[in-house]
């Protein structure tokens, strides 16, 4: 870290464990990638009412994060900043036409049956971006097995609505690859 350049942090209260080490690098600045989205705080729990940091989840928010990368690396490399300043165009492009893809599949859902069912409280950016309803197990990261009355909410709020699939991250086997979980309908 002494001979960093630049610390890049998502902010949002994501590095509250962090401000040890950046005190250990008075010469070393940081930024903050979040800088510009507007915050969605955690609904429950013991985090309620805190920003929840998982604003990169959005491709609206992401493309905030590209321009603040952008300008950060713009500022400290003066001499390739129209790289950055292309690349950064480049990778937007590519996020927008992921937001316009996501706009249109949801499109074609019924307002009331746009769920987005997750294990965490992740996806509150994306829910609140294309006016879906977020359903999950828990707000926060939790390193716990799900309650079965956490899974019984989950399930009663959703069935009926529509077949909703959830997708998983397993890092085991599959490497790392998101799969489909079970459709909640059937449970």
């Amino acid at each position: 870290g002494q001979n960093a350049d630049q610390i890049l942090e998502n902010g949002l209260n994501l590095e509250r464990w962090a401000t040890r080490f950046y005190n250990s690098l008075p010469k070393v600045s940081h930024i903050t990638l979040s800088d510009g989205v507007q915050p969605v705080n955690i609904a429950e729990d013991a985090y309620q009412g805190k920003p929840n940091p998982h604003s990169w989840m959005s491709p609206k928010n992401a493309v905030i994060y590209v321009e603040n990368i952008r300008k950060t690396l713009g500022n400290l490399d003066p001499v390739n900043a129209a790289t950055y300043d292309a690349n950064a165009a480049k990778y937007s492009e590519q996020i927008k036409a992921i937001d316009a893809k996501l706009k249109q599949a949801i499109s074609a859902i019924p307002p009331d049956k746009r769920y987005i069912v997750s294990c965490e409280g992740a996806f509150s950016y994306i829910a609140r971006d294309y006016g879906l309803k977020e359903v999950y197990l828990w707000p926060v990261n939790a390193e716990q097995q799900a309650t079965p009355k956490q899974v019984e909410r989950v399930i009663n709020t959703v069935k009926g609505r529509q077949r909703a699939i959830g997708l998983g991250l397993d890092v085991g086997e599959q490497g790392g690859r998101a799969r489909p979980q079970r459709p909640i309908g059937e449970e």
